[in-house]
């Protein structure tokens, strides 16, 4: 009988693994190559050294995830499905993480549950579409919370070792991965102090390891990186993170909600307090530093950065589930979960989410006007990736220092203002503050405009 189950368990997660897989792989390359997805591929479309320079000079995120593509597009290419084909896989291997977790903290239960909705939910779905470091950063913080659940256990020196070196790897995928790491620390001290010897020699070593990047970091901070992030303040920033990770729906913020609710409150009653604090941790801990930090220092949280913390919160909602006695509100309450989430991936793959470059692109390249430059606002990569012809290009910044984006500004009005025709990209990252759009409007007349998302095209002529 015990076999029986245990076969039909391994079904139920082929299944969902396969469901997730399916989420995950399909319209991988139909949208474009959006802002940040191109900036990563420009970092790595280059030699190795050259690589990790691009990485310290253009983008705040440390190397790692850059180090791996860098290796994937020298095997498979840069096409958009190559460049996101390595976030898929790790989201696709992220649920048997899942699963893992699940069945460490709780039962085979709630480790299928917690592993289904982390197979259809939009934030995990998201990130193992979009060419950056998320899924790689999830996925080895599911690998970290197993082994570090293993650590707190056991005696193992070969557990521990495994430990700090993903650890190491997380403080070189994403900055928030520090944060994961001060949890389990936060964690050791509240209920497994017996382990805190150990766990301070493997924070030692990640320290170490982790000092050229704190050189580097000294480096970025003064230059402004990091500085498109907006404030999030009060309640209101409190609930658009909650959003975010319930998949940007209000219903499904309610029933995640309830559900994680009385996930806690089942922990609680059954004396399982260790299990409901680590996960407890796992979210709060991340968010409470960079919410604090974003007021004391300057804007620090944003919503992506933190989608490291789905996990718990699925598994909470999956305990949850199983706190209701009733087996039929039991699939009642998995099968509303089911049914919005099908509806938001119903919208999130009916709906544009990325700016049209390959398209606005094409459509200038297609074009019979003729021009003598174009301009394009909000960073240039991504019209890099797509733009094949032989037009001089300049962009206008968004992300530096106003002082600093204003010289720039005026030297390419310097440089454009004998052009007698010119295209003008105007991108969703476009900052008005620069003026350049009322010297345009100045200088020429808009002849032909053409709306995609996210991007204006413009084919402006000489004022006579």
């Amino acid at each position: 009988m015990r076999d029986k189950i245990k076969i039909n368990n391994w079904v139920i997660l082929v299944i969902i693994v396969l469901i997730g897989s399916i989420l995950r792989l399909y319209q991988l390359g139909t949208e474009s190559i959006w802002l940040d997805e191109s900036v990563g591929i420009q970092n790595v479309y280059t030699s190795f050294t050259a690589m990790i320079r691009n990485v310290i000079s253009n983008d705040i995120s440390p190397p790692l995830y850059f180090t791996l593509l860098w290796g994937w597009i020298k095997l498979f290419g840069r096409s958009e499905i190559a460049v996101r084909l390595l976030s898929a896989i790790l989201g696709i291997t992220s649920i048997l993480l899942m699963y893992k977790l699940g069945k460490l903290l709780f039962s085979r239960k709630e480790a299928l549950v917690g592993a289904f909705i982390f197979a259809i939910s939009k934030p995990p779905i998201w990130a193992s579409q979009e060419a950056r470091m998320y899924p790689l950063f999830i996925f080895l913080v599911l690998a970290s919370s197993i082994l570090f659940i293993k650590f707190c256990t056991t005696n193992s020196k070969k557990t521990l070792f495994l430990l700090t070196f993903v650890n190491i790897l997380i403080s070189y995928t994403h900055l928030y991965g520090l944060f994961f790491i001060l949890f389990e620390g936060i964690y050791i001290l509240a209920a497994k102090r017996e382990k805190l010897k150990d766990f301070i020699i493997s924070g030692i070593i990640i320290i170490i390891c982790y000092i050229p990047w704190i050189i580097v970091l000294k480096t970025q901070i003064p230059m402004g990186a990091g500085s498109w992030i907006g404030r999030v303040g009060g309640l209101s920033g409190i609930y658009y993170i909650i959003w975010k990770l319930s998949s940007e729906y209000k219903l499904l913020v309610l029933a995640f909600g309830t559900l994680a609710m009385f996930g806690v409150i089942r922990e609680f009653k059954e004396h399982n307090r260790s299990n409901v604090l680590l996960l407890l941790l796992w979210i709060l801990t991340p968010i409470v530093i960079a919410y604090t930090l974003s007021y004391l220092i300057r804007p620090f949280l944003d919503a992506r950065y933190v989608f490291f913390v789905v996990p718990a919160y699925y598994l909470l909602v999956a305990r949850g589930i199983f706190w209701l006695k009733n087996k039929v509100a039991q699939s009642l309450s998995l099968l509303v979960i089911t049914g919005i989430s099908g509806y938001i991936l119903f919208s999130y793959y009916t709906t544009i989410q990325k700016e049209q470059w390959r398209e606005s692109v094409k459509f200038v390249e297609t074009s019979e006007l003729k021009a003598d430059g174009i301009v394009i606002t909000g960073g240039s990569t991504a019209f890099e990736y797509y733009y094949n012809g032989s037009l001089p290009a300049e962009c206008l910044p968004f992300a530096f220092p106003m002082a600093q984006g204003t010289i720039i500004t005026d030297s390419i009005k310097n440089r454009i203002d004998n052009m007698q025709n010119i295209w003008f990209f105007k991108s969703a990252y476009n900052n008005p503050k620069l003026g350049f759009e009322e010297w345009l409007n100045g200088k020429f007349c808009i002849k032909t405009e053409k709306d995609f998302f996210g991007i204006k095209v413009y084919y402006c002529e000489k004022k006579e």
